[in-house]
């Protein structure tokens, strides 16, 4: 966001992203190769530009694609809340019913 001339390889995006320690990870082909579909897969939506077909950078469309994934990360962090809030209220609930039951089985 800082430099407007940014760009990037698929090398320099995963050493910016874990270090450059992922050189020593047992499964580094398959990280590339995840990494390649990720940023092919970006450049076909238009969100990402090819330089030269190694060097590719970002298209002003990207900080629309970027904002959409953090909303809905966000709205999949609240349905996270809800169902546990959820979760631990029907758990009250039972325990009130549970215990209802008990007294009124006991004064019967």
């Amino acid at each position: 966001m800082d430099k407007r001339d940014y760009s990037f390889s698929v090398f320099t995006l995963v050493t910016d992203l874990y270090s450059a320690r992922w050189h020593k990870h047992p499964d580094q082909s398959k990280i590339i190769s995840y990494y390649e579909l990720i940023i092919r897969s970006l450049v076909d939506s238009g969100d990402v530009k090819s330089k030269n077909g190694s060097s590719y950078y970002l298209n002003p469309k990207a900080l629309d694609t970027l904002t959409k994934y953090e909303d809905e990360e966000q709205r999949h962090a609240d349905n996270l809340r809800t169902q546990s809030k959820l979760a631990v209220l029907t758990v009250c609930l039972i325990i009130v019913g549970a215990t209802q039951a008990l007294i009124a089985w006991m004064n019967s």
